[in-house]
């Protein structure tokens, strides 16, 4: 082999991973362009609303079913998926935003 087969090849091995990479990158970016997660205590960037959906808990049952705890604004509902269909378990619970405790041991001011 010569230098320059040699160096054709690690130029070749280099382009492909940068554009390994970038597709990479946008593949991430689409993604978190097309729907932004929900999480609790959030606000939606684009509306400044707090998101309506989120969900809280899920638990399997068995391999076949789980307990889903879902908050739709100030309200829970309780799901039970799986199966080919899911059920309303409980709806209309109602829920508030856990507050920030100043007393909490993982905001203690070590002195």
């Amino acid at each position: 082999m010569t230098t320059a087969t040699i160096a054709n090849a690690v130029l070749s091995l280099i382009l492909v991973v940068c554009l390994i990479l970038l597709t990479a990158q946008l593949f991430k970016w689409w993604q978190s362009e097309r729907g932004k997660p929900a999480r609790p205590g959030f606000k939606n960037p684009d509306i400044g609303l707090p998101n309506s959906l989120d969900i809280i808990e899920t638990r399997a049952i068995d391999f076949k079913r789980k307990l889903v705890l879902v908050r739709r604004g100030d309200r829970l509902h309780l799901l039970l998926c799986g199966e080919g269909r899911d059920i309303v378990v409980e709806t209309g619970i109602p829920y508030q935003v856990p507050m920030h405790d100043p007393a909490s041991p993982d905001t203690k001011q070590h002195g």
